[in-house]
């Protein structure tokens, strides 16, 4: 059986980026590109990159678990 001891940090990390879309679609046709808007930015670039290694995991897991 996979291990699902982490399984709630990419749904929290899905739920981070859609939720930043929203604000940062808002946020730069307006021009207020001001120190939130790179903070949420990055934050947004962590979850991806969060999202990219669990990603990852899931697929060695599984991989592993057909051999």
């Amino acid at each position: 059986m996979i291990a699902n001891s982490s399984s709630d940090i990419p749904s929290i990390a899905a739920a981070l980026q859609s939720g930043s879309n929203i604000v940062l679609s808002s946020w730069a046709p307006a021009g207020q590109f001001d120190t939130y808007f790179y903070l949420l930015q990055a934050l947004e670039l962590i979850a991806g990159g969060c999202n990219l290694f669990y990603l990852d995991r899931t697929l060695l897991l599984v991989e592993n678990y057909r051999l």
